[in-house]
C-alpha cells in the first residue's frame, strides 16, 4: 500500500528501497525471461535476467526487471473456453510461485491455485484445494481466512500451501502435467 519494494542482503540489512506504482500482492523470481517475452516495452530493451513477475490483486501480471524494479511488460490472465470461443479475466491473483517454467497463483478468497502460461497469459490448469480441512478455513475473525500462500521448496520439490490465520502447513504433490487435460483445449 506505500508503494515501495525493500532490499535486503543475506544478513537482513536493507540494501535499498525502490519505489512501486499500485500494490504489490505476490512476487515471485524467473531464472530467464521466455522466449516470446524478451522485449520489453520500450522496444530497445531487454528483460534482465533472472526477473521478477507482481500481482496486485487484479488479473494482470506485472514484469518487473531485477536491476531497476520498474515494469517492463504486462500480461493479462485469462480463462478459455474454446467451445464457446471466448475468454475471460482471472481476477484476485494473489502469491505466486515459478516452478518448472509455470506459475502457480492462488486466487485470493478462493480454494484455487491456477497454473499459468505466462507467455500468453492463459490459465492451463487448475488446482482445487477445497479438500484441505474446514477448521483452517474458518475463525471468528472472518473472511480474511483464506488460502494465502504457497512456496516451493526447489531442493526437495515439495510445494507448500497455508492461509491467514491458519494454524497448519499443507505440502502438496505437483501433478504430473504430463497426464492432465490442459484447460481451454
Amino acid at each position: 500500500r506505500e508503494g515501495l519494494i525493500f532490499e535486503y542482503d543475506f544478513d537482513f540489512k536493507k540494501k535499498s528501497e525502490h519505489r512501486l506504482q499500485g500494490e504489490g500482492w505476490g512476487l515471485t523470481t524467473v531464472s530467464s525471461p521466455p522466449k516470446e517475452t524478451t522485449a520489453a516495452i520500450d522496444q530497445n530493451k531487454e528483460l534482465s535476467s533472472p526477473y521478477f513477475l507482481m500481482t496486485n490483486g487484479s488479473n494482470v501480471l506485472s514484469f518487473l526487471d531485477s536491476t531497476t524494479l520498474q515494469p517492463t511488460r504486462y500480461v493479462e490472465v485469462y480463462f478459455v473456453d474454446p467451445a464457446r470461443g471466448s475468454a475471460w479475466p482471472v481476477s484476485h491473483l494473489n502469491e505466486i510461485e515459478f516452478i518448472d517454467g509455470r506459475l502457480y497463483a492462488n486466487i485470493w478468497g478462493s480454494d484455487k491455485i491456477v497454473v499459468i502460461d505466462i507467455e500468453s497469459g492463459r490459465v492451463t490448469h487448475m488446482l482445487d484445494l477445497s479438500i484441505l480441512p474446514e477448521t483452517d478455513k474458518k475463525s471468528s475473525t472472518g473472511h480474511e481466512d483464506v488460502l494465502n500462500g504457497i512456496a516451493f521448496d526447489t531442493v526437495s520439490r515439495r510445494l507448500f500451501v497455508t492461509g491467514k490465520r491458519w494454524s497448519r502447513l499443507y505440502e502438496v504433490r505437483l501433478p504430473d502435467f504430463s497426464k492432465c487435460m490442459e484447460l481451454g483445449t
